[in-house]
């Protein structure tokens, strides 16, 4: 077992190493001066040319990208993310930290929804296989997830936030939510957020219900399901307590991929309803070649995305120790 964690692991960070290598090579090819576009073309705002060369010396501008990545790495590996490239040069870590609460709450509202209605909508299907109303089901899942999210952000916006003003158009939070009580603070945040977390949320709910479906449809054609209902077990003891449980291996999988989704955000989505999150972030930084930050996100992104695979594959192996021997070759 010891084995198979070290060589995920040195994969891992080999694909990191590619990862923010070519990354930062494709920013700094991208044309534009960032200290430049981040002075907003204000005369007020325009610095010397001593200083301007002082700060491509402070974020590596002055020197060629490939050579410039190393000193970003080391800084990194010291825990150090640098300064924004922006006119108050905030710590990059205050910058991302800052967005960080607002992206949890959509993201880890979503998840846990979809993943809390996406299982028994799963197991009913197959337990309704080939009935008229599975059937109408499976056509509105599959109209769920085939719908554009930023196309149903924009219709929950036109219909339900400005005909029928049941919910804000945009923005995190009301005026005066400083002035609200503890409690009236998580209604107001929870009454801003219901239009986002429902847009993140009935795509993953259509996936993940095809998912479980997909594979349990497999799993029922197997021969100790048939002997388990051929000893008289209900429908429900069958799908549930026999079929579901030989279909976690690959749920598993998905979960330890959803990790990378908590911090990901959506830049279309939180762009439309001006959420200040992790995903408006990444866009403002890119349009404004915030080198530092675009640099910070892409780490924890695949950090993220690469320690989902790991846990998956670890869990994967440690439900199928068969993984394990075929990883080994033997």
């Amino acid at each position: 077992m010891w084995a198979f964690v070290i060589r995920r692991l040195a994969v891992g960070l080999l694909t990191l190493f590619l990862i923010t290598f070519l990354v930062y090579g494709l920013i700094r090819a991208m044309p534009g001066d960032p200290i430049a576009l981040n002075d907003e073309g204000d005369p007020k705002r325009q610095i010397l040319l001593e200083d301007r060369k002082a700060l491509e010396r402070m974020y590596g501008l002055d020197k060629p990208w490939y050579i410039a990545y190393w000193t970003w790495a080391g800084n990194v590996l010291q825990g150090e993310l640098g300064d924004s490239i922006t006119a108050d040069k905030r710590p990059v870590k205050t910058v991302i930290g800052e967005r960080i609460g607002p992206t949890l709450v959509l993201s880890a509202s979503s998840l846990i929804l979809a993943y809390l209605i996406s299982v028994p909508l799963g197991l009913l299907s197959v337990a309704r296989s080939g009935k008229w109303d599975e059937r109408v089901g499976s056509l509105f899942l599959y109209v769920l997830y085939s719908f554009p999210s930023f196309v149903a952000a924009l219709m929950l916006q036109i219909f339900v936030a400005v005909k029928l003003g049941w919910f804000p158009l945009q923005y995190m939070r009301s005026d005066g939510y400083e002035k609200l009580s503890a409690w009236g603070q998580i209604v107001d945040l929870a009454w801003h957020a219901t239009l986002p977390v429902i847009v993140f949320t009935y795509g993953s709910l259509a996936y993940y219900s095809r998912f479980i479906r997909s594979n349990m449809e497999e799993v029922v054609r197997q021969d100790y399901i048939r002997t388990a209902r051929a000893k008289g077990l209900g429908e429900f003891a069958v799908i549930v307590k026999h079929a579901f449980r030989n279909t976690l291996i690959p749920f598993v999988t998905k979960i330890g991929l959803s990790l990378p989704e908590l911090l990901g955000g959506s830049v279309i989505i939180e762009r439309i309803f001006s959420w200040p999150g992790l995903g408006q972030l990444y866009l403002s930084a890119i349009s404004g070649r915030n080198y530092p930050v675009i640099m910070a996100q892409t780490l924890i992104f695949a950090v993220l995305t690469l320690a989902g695979q790991f846990l998956a594959d670890v869990l994967y192996a440690l439900v199928d120790p068969r993984v394990r021997i075929e990883d080994s070759g033997e």
